[in-house]
């Protein structure tokens, strides 16, 4: 399942493969069915909310105005997929490799090999794995579920065919979730905030004068705690979810 940026759409998928439905979220009527995706382990639409994409036993991109398949990338067996900002690169995430593909011609990139995720299993995929782009599209993240975060330079992939590893976060902790954070400056997960070296940001991060980001986040953690997340500020429980309204 996933939503639009802007609200617009919801995709409803299952694991085992079928079609997938996209229906407009305020009214809840079916926007579009697309047929014969295939098993799905991730789902991501464009910041336009004009294209979706699919990772599971293939990656694929659809066009939202005329419900149909734009292409069928090589990648196989992925857990994990993201827009650049720029809509120009999709990141696709496997058990022991991530892709960078163009988001136009399907073709990709550049590929490089990871440590596998240990004990992975698909029933495992919501732990820890998890893909995320810096706004400037030179840096990537990509998190695993012992709790390491690293951070890609990934600013002449096309040109070099390479990227480079800059830094590895340890959080200590299991996540399922990683994004950059207070002006690129840090790590956000779902235990908190981890702050990158300087040399290793991206170029458009934050001055360390800076004030910290008033940006707010609400994280649930694996106790079934929500906790509010703030630059500066800290972590605090709010509140306590039933494990009846968690997800599986």
């Amino acid at each position: 399942m996933a939503i639009s940026p802007d609200d617009r759409f919801l995709a409803l998928c299952g694991a085992s493969g079928g079609d997938v439905c996209i229906f407009y979220l305020q009214s809840g009527q079916l926007h579009a069915q697309l047929a014969e995706v295939g098993s799905v382990a991730h789902v991501t639409f464009r910041s336009d909310s004009r294209q979706v994409a699919f990772i599971g036993d293939r990656a694929e991109l659809w066009d939202l105005d005329t419900r149909s398949r734009l292409w069928t990338s090589d990648v196989r067996n992925g857990i994990r997929i993201a827009f650049s900002p720029q809509n120009d690169l999709l990141a696709c995430l496997g058990r022991n490799y991530c892709v960078l593909v163009d988001a136009v011609s399907g073709e990709t990139v550049v590929q490089w090999f990871l440590n596998p995720l240990s004990f992975w299993d698909q029933s495992d995929v919501a732990w820890g794995a998890d893909v995320a782009w810096g706004a400037d599209d030179t840096r990537l993240l990509r998190s695993d579920k012992d709790g390491t975060v690293d951070v890609w330079d990934v600013a002449s992939a096309r040109s070099s065919k390479r990227v480079n590893h800059l830094y590895r976060c340890d959080t200590s902790h299991r996540i399922t979730f990683c994004s950059f954070f207070d002006g690129h400056r840090s790590i956000l997960t779902d235990h908190g905030i981890f702050p990158i070296p300087a040399q290793h940001r991206p170029p458009c991060a934050a001055d360390d004068t800076e004030p910290p980001s008033q940006e707010t986040v609400l994280r649930l953690r694996d106790d079934g705690w929500i906790w509010c997340i703030q630059a500066g500020k800290g972590d605090r429980r709010v509140c306590w979810l039933p494990p009846t309204y968690r997800l599986p």
